[in-house]
């Protein structure tokens, strides 16, 4: 009997069955159809749940309300039917559950032959009803709770590992992280079950919740940035680290895996704002400044860069040097010559330029088209370099390609150094 013929009422046969051709159509690979069913069928009372082990198939469909014993091991209350079935090892076990003027009449079945309901087949129906529960989510944090008093973390990550929907999954994650403080080994293992998830959407909501409740260490983090670097929505993968951010140890693996996932973030917008979020945080350390310098240059969007570059500004030392260097390198690489110069202008208005950082701004200058912004820069130059005689030629040499009346001005300013 098809599932569109069992869950009546007959109004939403069609539509039944079409959803139901589809998710048979799909078969295990789509591994979360069992989520993609819940969802629609719960505006006609109907759950679905399809689920692949090693050894068969677990198909679970209930039609109205269902209510489970204490223990979890029987129905107790159903307005309507549900069937339990399982294909394992080359049979097929069911049990169909039916309400009948206010009782439930029971039916199992092995290969389609009735059978009775002895203690080995009253276990199966205990396990499939775990599995209906523990895929739809239902009473997660209660649930959570229970198992976590009879078996600590080790019990719920086991069965965190036995869930295949991808948003249960993710609720049962967030539900232990929130429980209390996990030991080192347990959060490492509580992150490799949440990065088994496909759903970019339910892994971020997974990692926010562990980042939120739980103090992660140097490796902690590591992993989270690592999954980061592997999702596909640059969305999530920005919230993932905005999160992430105000608790970044200081450390050097810790900022290259950083560094590493925010090169995997498509979006000129969401990498900006990833950038950002780190430069608002407390002092930066050498190590995490450079990589958000580097990280600047993945960008294409002008304005992004130009944003992101002088989000940074507060964080160079007030003595330039190596860092500042690298801050004009990427600057030189923004194309836009209003972005360029603004970037430059308020880097010699922020930082002391040494020698080589005033000529690699010079050299970037170079590199500007239009006179009028390419003379503010090196007005804004003269008025902070140092009376350099080898920078003050370097400084005339870009001077000498502007229009007469941007030349006299940049000459001008030099007027400061009487020489």
């Amino acid at each position: 009997m098809t599932p569109s013929r069992l869950f009546r009422p007959a109004r939403h046969a069609a539509l039944a069955a079409a959803f139901l051709t589809f998710a048979l159509a799909a078969g295990s690979a789509q591994a979360d159809i069992g989520d993609f069913l819940s969802r629609v069928f719960s505006n006609v009372s109907t759950t679905w749940v399809s689920l692949d082990t090693a050894s068969g198939q677990i198909e679970i469909k209930v039609r109205g309300k269902i209510e489970f014993t204490p223990a979890e091991d029987d129905v107790q209350i159903l307005t309507g039917r549900a069937i339990f079935a399982e294909k394992r090892d080359g049979h097929k076990y069911r049990i169909d559950f039916e309400e009948d003027h206010g009782s439930i009449k029971r039916s199992y079945s092995v290969d389609g032959q009735s059978q009775p309901l002895d203690a080995a087949a009253k276990r199966w129906v205990a396990d499939s009803i775990a599995n209906f529960i523990r895929e739809t989510g239902r009473n997660a944090d209660v649930r959570i709770r229970r198992i976590y008093q009879q078996g600590g973390a080790a019990a719920v990550l086991a069965d965190i590992d036995r869930i295949q929907s991808n948003h249960t999954r993710s609720k049962y994650i967030r539900g232990l992280a929130a429980i209390g403080p996990l030991d080192e080994a347990s959060l490492q293992q509580l992150l490799a079950a949440a990065c088994k998830m496909d759903s970019d959407y339910e892994l971020r909501q997974a990692l926010q919740g562990v980042i939120e409740k739980q103090a992660l260490g140097a490796n902690h983090q590591i992993a989270v940035l690592q999954a980061v670097a592997d999702m596909d929505s640059s969305y999530e993968q920005r919230q993932i680290m905005v999160a992430l951010t105000p608790k970044l140890v200081a450390d050097d693996a810790v900022a290259k895996a950083w560094l590493e996932a925010a090169s995997r973030i498509d979006s000129d917008y969401e990498l900006r704002t990833v950038i950002e979020t780190l430069s608002k945080r407390g002092a930066m350390t050498p190590a995490q400044l450079d990589l958000a310098i580097e990280a600047t240059m993945r960008l294409d969007s002008d304005y992004e860069q130009a944003t992101a570059l002088t989000s940074l500004l507060r964080h160079l030392p007030k003595s330039g040097g190596a860092q500042a260097t690298a801050f004009v390198r990427s600057a030189a690489k923004i194309d836009s010559d209003y972005e360029c110069s603004r970037v430059l202008i308020a880097l010699v208005k922020t930082v002391k330029l040494d020698k080589e950082g005033v000529n690699a701004v010079l050299q970037a200058a170079d590199n500007i088209d239009s006179d009028y912004e390419k003379g503010n820069v090196l007005i804004a130059v003269a008025k902070h370099m140092p009376a350099d005689a080898d920078l003050i030629a370097r400084y005339r040499r870009a001077a000498r390609r502007l229009g007469d009346y941007e030349r006299g001005q940049a000459e001008k300013a030099l007027d400061r150094l009487n020489m």
